[in-house]
């Protein structure tokens, strides 16, 4: 890249991701309600979701055994050791209604 097409590069880039977080954040509210719990991140791929009475790390196992999702997430026990309440939820690498059906498989898993 030159250097002028680098940079458009990294702004396009920068107001997709802006507007795949705010759709997913949406779809959170939308779906998950006040089944989980979560901050918009200022930067980032992730959403980081807070769970109360739901085993991530089951439900993890549970859905990366569904071909229909396709979205990537991890359990917070994969980084915080023994945590069975977070899920870090990636949407900046699949389009937006393979994010929306992600989302609705982890509330009706709930």
């Amino acid at each position: 890249f030159l250097s002028g097409q680098l940079e458009a590069f990294f702004a396009k880039t920068r107001v997709e991701l802006e507007h795949r977080k705010e759709q997913t954040d949406a779809l959170l509210r939308k779906y998950l309600g006040s089944a989980a719990s979560w901050e918009k991140p200022e930067a980032g791929l992730f959403f980081w979701l807070k769970f109360t009475g739901t085993d991530t790390r089951a439900m993890c196992r549970a859905l990366g055994s569904n071909p229909d999702f396709t979205v990537r997430i991890l359990p917070g026990s994969v980084y915080i050791k023994g945590d069975s309440r977070h899920l870090l939820f990636c949407y900046a690498n699949v389009d937006m209604m393979q994010v929306e059906r992600a989302i609705k498989i982890i509330s009706q898993s709930l």
